[in-house]
């Protein structure tokens, strides 16, 4: 899906969710994992719905994204 995405120039925003269950230490390095392996065209970030965290950087996002051109 990824890659169908990356070849019709879609944006894709990733949601790592469950980040309330890991260090920060270990919420950096699987953010910088994940981020190695993604296009150009795709977004990722960490997310807990649980601790809120990431709820308004998701929110920017995806009204950026779904604003019309």
């Amino acid at each position: 899906m990824l890659e169908f995405a990356a070849s019709v120039d879609l944006q894709i925003h990733i949601l790592l969710t469950k980040a309330d269950k890991l260090k920060r230490g270990q919420a950096a390095t699987a953010l910088l994992t994940v981020r190695k392996e993604l296009f150009n065209t795709t977004t990722v970030q960490l997310f807990s719905a649980l601790d809120r965290q990431g709820v308004d950087e998701a929110r920017e996002v995806l009204e950026r994204m779904l604003a019309p051109a």
